[in-house]
């Protein structure tokens, strides 16, 4: 197939030059710049990308092992902690540490100002939440299924406060740093807990050596920070009226967003209990593609929107259409692999006696599915965040209502299709809302042809899945090899396709990874 010209943010590539016009080279110029922004974002984001699923096979690893020496109710006990931990760091952290993946990269000579009151808002933030949990704490955590109050308010306070040390390198375009401490951070954490529950057989121990962790990760980060003079006593009253300004509509969008997702699991444990939670969160547990790779993507390309946007918003939403190309290549062919074979990842990585958490799962691949279409990002590079919250507003007022409307029908479910219906309506209620922001038309919105070739490279190759199933192979084995055989197919596809985001990135990727040319051109 034919290479069209590549187009970075609104500037081909192939051109008429006119006559009498400026040597081609200085017309080149502009585009040689573009090409070599473009290529340091696509390092970077290959690096964070790798660190976050580096992360990710690390963290998976403790549900394997804490199933088979926990039993289901046990289990479930840990899980029900870690919800409340999540909810209540949500709510306190406030969505305040990815701030300064704006403020620095726009105004980086105020850098330590923004630095300090990141750290100085966090404070406050989660030692008055924290306070005025404590003092209802016996309301709070009346559903509980053991006593976690206190450990759980000193987990939650260490948790968040000074971690915003990766915002700060990713605003300084340092992915490096945060691949090598995230994956540091993750492997101790995960080792110290699967030790402590090998030898004690007993969730208390875990959540202890959770919250010794924490403080641990605190005194270090809190070295770090002061080490480099990252903290100062001179602050900017406007820079701080400025800073919540962008804090408190985002910030509150956020935290509806992430009560949304943990409302399921919450409804859960307080009405089903223990093991009805550890169902769940194995349902739940479908490799999330997506959030790593739109993590990477938006936490890289963020930085690059605000700066690109102060001059031209278009050239910022042009970032962000190639991002959700990404996300498309790389999802759309594992949700497929997934949803197939769902059966057999969940037992097999699981145990049978989870089971019955197959169908929670595939729902959560819908889920997955939905969210390749990041929708936040152009807002907040406008710094129009009210949009975010009054989207997550809706999302969460469906979600619960669908969830109270069906629950006797649907039992278990209901709070996983729930939290599919809600990502839809934010979907759409933010899809409007960037029309409006870009006043572009909805074929303007993303590269329609690009996500349709990659569409139709993942049905071309799904009889090769069906084809798996009348070999006479255990299960295991044949999920392993017909999903290679699928995903290698797809994949020879898609780069046949000459998809531009795609083969920057593979390419890339390619060098990066040192493989000889002769395998680089056989790819392609």
């Amino acid at each position: 197939m034919k290479r069209t010209p590549v187009s970075i943010v609104g500037i081909e590539l192939a051109k008429q030059r006119p006559l009498g016009s400026a040597p081609i080279w200085a017309g080149a110029m502009p585009v040689l710049r573009e090409n070599s922004k473009v290529s340091s974002s696509i390092s970077r984001f290959l690096v964070l990308a790798f660190a976050r699923v580096a992360n990710y096979a690390i963290l998976l690893v403790s549900p394997i092992v804490f199933v088979r020496i926990l039993d289901q109710h046990a289990y479930g006990q840990y899980r029900e902690f870690v919800v409340y931990a999540l909810a209540l760091a949500t709510v306190l952290g406030f969505s305040v540490k990815t701030s300064i993946l704006y403020f620095i990269p726009k105004d980086p000579d105020n850098e330590r100002k923004y630095v300090t009151q990141t750290a100085l808002f966090i404070f406050a933030s989660s030692a008055l939440g924290l306070g005025i949990i404590y003092a209802t704490r016996h309301i709070v955590f009346a559903k509980a299924s053991f006593d976690f109050a206190e450990p759980l308010l000193l987990y939650v306070f260490f948790f968040l406060n000074l971690d915003f040390v990766e915002s700060y390198w990713l605003a300084k375009k340092r992915s490096d740093y945060v691949l090598y401490y995230s994956t540091a951070k993750s492997a101790i954490k995960i080792t110290v807990c699967m030790a402590v529950g090998y030898m004690t057989r007993s969730v208390e121990a875990i959540v202890t050596a959770l919250v010794i962790f924490e403080v641990c990760k605190f005194l270090a980060l809190l070295c770090w920070f002061s080490s480099r003079r990252l903290f100062t006593v001179t602050l900017d009253t406007a820079l701080i009226r400025e800073h919540l300004r962008l804090v408190l509509p985002f910030g509150a969008g956020t935290v509806v967003y992430g009560l949304n997702q943990q409302l399921g699991k919450l409804f859960t444990s307080m009405t089903l209990g223990p093991s009805a939670l550890a169902i769940y969160t194995i349902g739940a547990y479908q490799i999330p593609i997506t959030g790593l790779v739109r993590s990477a993507a938006s936490d890289v390309l963020f930085p690059e929107m605000v700066q690109r946007g102060q001059g031209s918003p278009m050239a910022g939403l042009s970032l962000w259409n190639r991002a959700n190309v990404l996300y498309c290549f790389v999802v759309f062919p594992f949700f497929t692999v997934f949803f197939f074979y769902a059966d057999t990842f969940v037992t097999t990585l699981f145990t049978d006696q989870y089971v019955t958490a197959v169908p929670i799962f595939r729902v959560f691949l819908l889920i997955m599915l939905r969210q390749c279409f990041e929708m936040s990002t152009p807002l907040r590079a406008m710094n129009v965040n009210r949009y975010f919250m009054i989207g997550n507003l809706v999302a969460i007022l469906v979600n619960a209502g669908f969830i109270f409307a069906t629950f006797d029908d649907l039992g278990l479910l209901a709070a996983p299709i729930g939290l599919l219906v809600s990502e839809v309506a934010l979907a759409v209620y933010l899809g409007s809302r960037i029309l409006k922001v870009y006043s572009i038309h909805v074929r303007q919105m993303l590269f329609w042809s690009k996500l349709m070739a990659i569409a139709v490279a993942v049905l071309l190759n799904v009889p090769i899945l069906l084809i798996g199933e009348l070999v006479p192979i255990g299960d295991a084995v044949r999920a392993i090899v017909f999903s290679s055989l699928f995903l290698t197919g797809y994949f020879v596809f898609v780069r046949r396709c000459r998809l531009d985001e795609i083969e920057l990135v593979v390419s890339r990727a390619m060098r990066k990874a040192g493989l000889p040319r002769w395998l680089k051109s056989a790819s392609s």
